[in-house]
């Protein structure tokens, strides 16, 4: 165990003392209201994306072993339209451009924990009782910034740390190379409370400012987390069929057209691209399967002609440049790295999911769709490539 405090202030004195006084009163916290502003950075990224705050009700639930806590949040510039929510039971998401709400009980997915990030005040306790409780290898920095303190917290364990209530032990990734995982917290010294929290991981960071809260206003017993489902919603279970289009309906059609930028922000047309098989990958930045495929994807890259074979990732995850050419560098990526636009993922109808493997014939007619990364699949793309070009 590396257990590593250090203090730049004169005050407090002793760190996890101070720490606990603040664990108090986040335990005194019942219920409570807020906005939240979210920043997000890809990997690469040194200016976060920014949106706009969401307003959320967060309750002390002592009943939900999970993660303590049941939350709904809500967007403000839609009439408090709902966003998504858990109760103890079941998690809501809302998908609007569908009119969509998925309602998952966590037993599709055999996991060992419930993967529900909690609202932020619960959250932020979370981290702190990490830090006053843990054995775990652990750097903490606490520095003084006038109006508040700055905590720091640097976990080197061999797997990442996440807060899905307690800590848990993310189940390790072969596309993670650094293992460690960092956490900020700022707290008010006026009311001894966090008021803004940052993780960052090797596959991305993300901020929570929280605004405006006011606390103990609201009651649990009040709380029904399905009266916020917006009315004409259609409500289905985790792991359903969807019933919107798919990428497989493509199979026989022409391929959708598109006009793309490359890392160099240089225009790439499929027009262009004749006479060859193709292998469109939608991937996304940050996501595991995508990157558990990359040594893959180079391999294949190498082993055809390219007067016969073109290879061709399209990023549907992160729209910045910056990060698109920091993640092809940083992975050697010796294939064309594409990114999309809202137009190629509604014509090929990923709905953003990733990874998906699209398979051209020489006259662009979609002949095979893949979805995931797998040995099975790995397998049947490349069999799949050599009959084409036989």
């Amino acid at each position: 165990m590396l257990l590593c405090i250090t203090l730049a202030s004169c005050q407090p004195t002793d760190t996890k003392s101070y720490l606990k006084k603040v664990i108090d009163n986040l335990e005194s916290i019942e219920t409570a209201s807020y906005q939240i502003e979210t920043h997000h950075w890809f990997p690469g990224e040194t200016t976060p994306r920014v949106y706009p705050p969401y307003y959320v009700e967060e309750y002390h639930n002592p009943a939900d072993t999970t993660i303590g806590a049941s939350f709904v949040r809500l967007d403000p510039q839609n009439n408090m339209r709902l966003e998504n929510g858990y109760n103890g039971k079941v998690r809501l998401s809302t998908f609007h451009d569908v009119k969509g709400v998925v309602e998952d009980d966590f037993t599709y997915r055999k996991l060992p924990f419930r993967p529900i990030a909690g609202p932020f005040f619960n959250y932020t306790r979370n981290i702190l009782q990490y830090i006053t409780e843990t054995t775990d290898s652990i750097e903490v920095n606490m520095v003084d910034e006038d109006s508040c303190y700055h905590l720091s917290l640097v976990i080197h364990e061999e797997n990442q740390i996440e807060f899905f209530g307690k800590a848990h032990r993310i189940p390790e990734y072969p596309h993670i190379i650094d293992p460690t995982s960092r956490y900020e917290v700022w707290i008010n010294k006026s009311n001894n409370l966090p008021f803004k929290y940052k993780r960052d991981m090797e596959q991305g960071a993300n901020m929570e400012i929280c605004i405006s809260p006011t606390f103990n206003q609201l009651k649990l017993s009040d709380f029904n987390l399905h009266s916020y489902i917006p009315e004409g919603y259609e409500m289905r279970k985790y792991g359903e069929k969807k019933k919107e289009k798919e990428a497989h309906e493509l199979i026989g059609k022409q391929a959708p057209e598109w006009i793309l930028p490359d890392i160099n922000e240089e225009m790439v047309a499929l027009y262009n691209l004749k006479d060859k098989v193709i292998l469109l990958n939608f991937t996304g930045i940050g996501c595991g399967p995508c990157q558990m495929a990359i040594p893959f994807l180079k391999e294949l890259k190498g082993q055809y002609s390219a007067d016969d074979f073109e290879l061709i990732a399209i990023e549907s995850w992160s729209g910045s440049h910056s990060a698109r050419t920091h993640y092809v560098k940083q992975k050697g990526i010796n294939y064309t790295f594409l990114g999309a636009d809202e137009k190629v993922l509604d014509d090929y109808h990923t709905g953003r999911a990733a990874p998906y493997f699209i398979l051209l014939d020489e006259k662009r007619i979609v002949r095979k769709v893949f979805f995931g990364y797998n040995e099975n699949n790995k397998n049947e793309i490349k069999v799949a490539i050599d009959d084409m070009l036989k």
